[in-house]
């Protein structure tokens, strides 16, 4: 049965505090972050100085892509802004803040800014490039929930006394309102935060926590284990699953059915799993050495979403790229006819894509002086990356997105042939 995790009220200020509700309005950063005719302030803020911006007409520069040959756009990751650049130096955002997903065929991309005094996420639709919805935190003692998969329309905010908060965007059209949650408590840091239909939650210290209405003013445990890998999407929740220390099975949560085992190996481990709103993919590795987490042979599946395991129609195995020593692929991204993820078959570590109606697979290798983070979200026709500089130009480089790249999916077969 779910359990409420302990809510002291008496740790976070409450509501109408005066004091804490306008907790950063005298900063002034001389430019628009500040500009009181932008920024509202979020009551009940718990002392994070949680601000929301009017983005209608649009205040933020439009994010710039230039051409890296065929298929290929990039872009800096930090938007050129006045006053802006702060903590991450050449133009990154910070890999934990920032996630992305696709919708009804476009991409959304929430990333993270920081500058000193203030951290600003910005939910923006990247096709056109216009802003959906902007959050401030101007107390830099707070930040956003890490970690996330396809959690682009909800801002986590990790607050103070542990307690987080989340802000989920009504629409994906600009100037879509936001809905908070109250301050939930969580009893440490874990293994990623995922939204559905149905509300948000974290992985957390091997259990699954989850916010399922706006009335709640704790997050319940739905359930215990090695829960890694979270996923939400429409109604379902699902996570790769442990049964006597191997990651054999796929299990799942729906507020109406519970905890359900959707799939369960007879051989081989579960790496990954994703959702979109029509299909379910995972990849399962094989010929594991757990003492460097590396395999040898790795394939794909995918059936369309379901809530039962007996509405699985299980495809696959597709044998995507693996040598005697292969490591990633620990975070897949499913939408249309594709399915992605990034890992390291050879001495370079390229992203694979495979067409799930051909089992046609592609890989796209690292772009010169640049390495992968990882695929962000994937579309019919778009796929989008986070990369950092290889080698490193300096520490920051192992936990920021220098830039972001999108892929054409009509222009795999050029793209597979490299720089």
């Amino acid at each position: 049965m779910p359990s409420d995790v302990d809510n002291p009220d008496a740790a976070i200020p409450e509501a109408g505090d005066a004091a804490e509700d306008v907790y950063g309005s005298d900063w002034d950063a001389g430019n628009m972050l500040s500009d009181p005719a932008i920024w509202t302030p979020v009551p009940d803020n718990g002392g994070c100085g949680l601000y929301v911006a009017k983005v209608v007409p649009d205040p933020f520069p439009k994010r710039q892509w230039s051409s890296c040959g065929t298929g290929c756009e990039v872009s800096d990751a930090q938007i050129a802004m006045s006053g802006f650049g702060g903590n991450t130096g050449d133009h990154g955002v910070y890999w934990g803040g920032t996630t992305a997903s696709e919708r009804d065929g476009r991409l959304y991309l929430r990333a993270t800014f920081e500058r000193p005094g203030m951290i600003l996420t910005r939910v923006s639709r990247l096709d056109d490039g216009a802003t959906i919805a902007a959050v401030e935190e101007r107390n830099v003692k707070c930040a956003v929930v890490g970690t996330a998969n396809d959690m682009a329309l909800v801002i986590p905010i990790l607050g103070l006394n542990h307690r987080d908060r989340g802000g989920s965007i009504s629409g994906t059209e600009p100037g879509a309102s936001v809905a908070w949650s109250h301050w939930l408590a969580w009893s440490g840091f874990g293994g990623g935060a995922f939204a559905w239909d149905d509300g948000w939650g974290e992985g957390m210290n091997g259990a699954l926590y989850v916010n399922t209405s706006p009335d709640q003013t704790a997050f319940q445990i739905v359930h215990s284990g090695n829960d890694l890998e979270v996923y939400g999407r429409g109604k379902l929740v699902v996570w790769y699953a442990s049964d006597g220390g191997k990651q054999n099975a796929i299990e799942s949560y729906t507020v109406s059915g519970g905890i359900k085992t959707l799939v369960k190996l007879k051989q081989g481990v579960v790496w990954s799993v994703a959702l979109s709103d029509t299909t379910m993919a995972w990849i399962v590795v094989d010929g594991m050495d757990w003492a460097k987490y590396r395999f040898t042979s790795a394939a794909l599946y995918w059936s369309p979403v379901a809530t039962d395991p007996s509405g699985l129609k299980i495809h696959g195995p597709v044998p995507i790229p693996a040598s005697a020593d292969t490591s990633g692929y620990t975070e897949l991204r499913v939408g249309g006819d594709y399915a992605a993820s990034h890992g390291c078959p050879q001495d370079t570590c390229p992203i694979t894509v495979a067409q799930l109606s051909t089992g046609k697979v592609w890989q796209i290798p690292p772009r010169q002086a640049s390495a992968y983070w990882g695929v962000m979200a994937v579309s019919q026709d778009t796929l989008l990356a986070g990369e950092t500089n290889q080698p490193h130009l300096s520490a920051m480089d192992g936990q920021y997105v220098r830039r972001f790249v999108r892929f054409s999916t009509a222009e795999l077969d050029a793209l597979e042939k490299g720089w």
